[in-house]
């Protein structure tokens, strides 16, 4: 601290100027403060950040646990982060338009800012880009490859650029590129089996999705293509593994390996949905599972959330106090997903025991935002003895399954809710 001051008032300073420093710190019994860093706030912070950011970019950037993972070790770790230069590449270089990043990063570091208590420099977010970058990167490359074709008639000049844009930023197989008009009505019997057709005109009775892009592409045309060939579900990378074992083999063997095939992956996703609720069901007992009345206020459903931790001497009644205290100081963070919040303290508040509970409403609990309704308000203690981090995801993941928190929203009794959960597909 001395030698930071030093330098901003310009002033030289002794070795003998620090040693009588620092025994005037130990005869005064100064304490160094230290923002302690808490894991579980931070991860509702940090997938914050990255819901914000996503509204605009449609990058489905919160839901990838590896880039939360890596953001949340970056900021616990990098005490002087700021001391790195950080030069992005040009948009030249990438499909990344990092003029719209910085500005995203200047509209909502402030929810970082906010927690972390300190204000992130421009080398700071630029980190964090590089950090979302490698996200975008990663998950091209565990895309399928699709069969495209790019229609672009008019100039070929152009429509080789065009070519070389999607080549580049994409791990496709082009199948053609159509620069002239009389060739569009043939492309349904040139074409029968592509995946999908990019075009720079409106093409109707396709025999595949059409994704209208601009000759020059823009950042909107780069995601627009990114989420529509996103394969993250197993339904289709099943499709895909059954035509390749049908490309392989012939007649009977392929009928039998796709059928085998199909059994073995369905037998595997009924054992991942059970493992994924066990996460949650095994964290909640039947007794913690709460019906939240009508017009409850925040305030009080963060209280009545963790009653039950209270009255089994999990945690002090001071907890949910200081529960309530972060969200009056940070705002409704604590809304991880869609219908989802997740009450949270420091386990210096009175943390005795682990504990998990949940208030649900079928009415909604509005903190801040009316159209921003809770409907599921767990309430978490750590000791931070244990790692809570797959649990978290989980709970995150019920808000971004559609139509799951409604459904357990219909269930009548804290059993059917809980048994609702251990069900539930939540990775």
């Amino acid at each position: 601290m001395l030698l930071y001051a030093a330098l901003q008032l310009r002033i030289p300073i002794t070795y003998e100027m620090m040693e009588r420093f620092r025994a005037f710190v130990t005869s005064e019994n100064l304490q160094v403060f230290v923002r302690k860093v808490d894991e579980i706030a931070l991860y509702k912070v940090v997938v914050r950040f990255l819901k914000a950011v996503d509204e605009e970019l449609e990058l489905d950037l919160s839901s990838d646990e590896k880039l939360i993972s890596a953001l949340i070790k970056h900021i616990q770790n990098m005490r002087n982060w700021d001391e790195y230069d950080v030069d992005l590449p040009s948009e030249q270089e990438a499909f990344i338009d990092y003029t719209q990043m910085l500005r995203l990063m200047d509209e909502h570091a402030h929810i970082l800012e906010k927690y972390l208590r300190y204000e992130l420099t421009p080398n700071m977010k630029k980190l964090l880009i590089i950090h979302i970058c490698v996200s975008l990167i990663r998950n091209q490359r565990h895309m399928i490859r699709y069969q495209v074709l790019i229609v672009c008639p008019g100039n070929a000049a152009i429509a080789r650029f065009l070519e070389a844009q999607i080549d580049k930023n994409f791990d496709f197989t082009i199948c053609d590129v159509v620069t002239e008009e009389k060739e569009i009505p043939l492309l349904a019997e040139r074409f029968p089996n592509v995946d999908f057709i990019l075009s720079t005109v409106a093409l109707e009775e396709m025999p595949a999705p059409v994704i209208r892009i601009h000759p020059f592409l823009k950042i909107e045309d780069l995601n627009l293509i990114q989420q529509s060939h996103q394969l993250k579900t197993l339904h289709a990378r099943e499709n895909y593994l059954k035509s390749f074992i049908g490309d392989m083999f012939y007649g009977e063997l392929a009928e039998k390996l796709c059928a085998e095939t199909g059994r073995i992956i369905e037998e595997y996703r009924v054992s991942r949905l059970k493992k994924a609720g066990n996460e949650i069901s095994a964290a909640l007992p039947e007794s913690h599972v709460l019906f939240a009345g009508k017009d409850e206020d925040w305030r009080e459903a963060i209280r009545h959330a963790g009653r039950p931790l209270v009255q089994e001497n999990l945690i002090e009644q001071r907890y949910l106090e200081k529960s309530i205290e972060q969200v009056e100081l940070y705002g409704d963070y604590i809304i991880v997903s869609e219908g989802v919040a997740l009450a949270h303290a420091g386990k210096e508040y009175g943390v005795n025991k682990d504990g998990l509970s949940l208030l649900v409403s079928r009415e909604g609990i509005v903190f801040f935002d009316p159209g921003k309704k809770v409907h599921l308000l767990f309430c978490l203690a750590s000791t931070g003895e244990q790692d809570n981090l797959k649990l978290l995801q989980q709970i995150v993941r019920l808000g971004q399954i559609n139509g799951l928190v409604q459904e357990i929203c219909r269930q009548k009794t804290p059993g059917d809710v809980r048994h609702q959960l251990a069900v539930s597909e939540t990775e």
